[in-house]
């Protein structure tokens, strides 16, 4: 028995029930009315499924983005105090309120990652145009810098000046591609380590390689394919205290995807270390050949 909307089979039993329960009320089940009723029986079970996928989601932005949200409200709560009782000098005033400023755009980045994820990734959020992927690693760094500074992290980017680090692309998508990827980079590394950043060309494109020492990813999460699925996070961070909404690596396939990219992730476990990995994420962004791609969304 179908509709134009969904496909579903009734057992004997369901369609003597159904015909019983109109029968004592006087009415004729014909075929439109039997497929209505299960139209609304189907829609009560989807929206119990709608319902737990929606909080779920709800949930985890929503204890993903207290963190940043506390930084702002704990900084501009400095600038208040000190405006009130001291004369601090304009420029702490300024460290303190570009601090806030970036804690406010990981913000948008987070919202941006629902937004994805709300539109089904269906389009680019921007047009494409040339950009310098060098400039757009070190934008989400500059985001990323006091937090790591903060657990004795540090940043490691090298790249050969010779290279031609041009990309045919979307500016936000990338961006949040790298936020995302550097998100978990930051969250997973263990205090006092270091995130490397390689950039070269390889196979007619760009070759990000961007490695941290941290937390792990089970061999066989990559394998399945499970770290790129919505909502999923991996088995070996759910007992820490380390939240997340499960969308980073989901969005940043479908933006590599988007771009005629690959994306990679390995995750070793250190021999002279008990619970430590390096795990190492390998983006490669085409330069040549992504026209196609981008033909329709092209400015300037």
């Amino acid at each position: 028995m179908t509709n134009k909307n969904i496909s579903f089979s009734l057992d004997k039993a369901t369609i003597d029930e159904l015909e019983q329960i109109a029968e004592r009320n006087g009415l004729s089940l014909d075929q439109t009315a039997k497929e209505m009723v299960i139209d609304y029986i189907q829609n009560e079970k989807n929206k119990d499924f709608r319902l737990d996928d929606i909080k779920y989601l709800a949930q985890s932005a929503a204890h993903e983005m207290l963190i940043p949200l506390q930084s702002i409200i704990g900084m501009l709560g400095m600038v208040r105090n000190q405006l009130a009782h001291s004369n601090l000098q304009d420029r702490e005033i300024f460290n303190i309120i570009l601090i806030s400023q970036k804690e406010i755009v990981k913000l948008a980045f987070i919202a941006n990652n629902i937004a994805d994820y709300a539109n089904k990734w269906n389009t680019l959020n921007n047009n494409f145009r040339q950009l310098n992927i060098i400039n757009i690693i070190n934008y989400v760094v500059d985001l990323y810098t006091n937090e790591a500074s903060s657990r004795g992290i540090k940043f490691k980017i090298a790249a050969d000046h010779l290279i031609d680090t041009m990309v045919l692309g979307s500016e936000t998508d990338l961006k949040l591609l790298f936020f995302n990827i550097l998100s978990n980079s930051v969250k997973y590394s263990f205090n006092n380590k270091y995130i490397k950043i390689l950039v070269k060309n390889c196979s007619n494109g760009l070759c990000i390689k961007i490695s941290n020492y941290g937390v792990g990813i089970e061999d066989y999460e990559i394998k399945k394919g499970l770290i790129f699925s919505k909502g999923y996070r991996g088995v070996l961070v759910r007992d820490r205290n380390r939240y997340g909404s499960g969308l980073g690596l989901f969005t940043a396939k479908r933006i590599v995807d988007e771009h005629g990219g690959k994306i990679k992730v390995s995750s070793r476990k250190l021999p002279s270390e008990s619970n430590e990995f390096i795990t190492t994420i390998n983006v490669h962004i085409p330069q040549k050949g992504v026209e196609k791609i981008a033909k329709k969304n092209i400015v300037g």
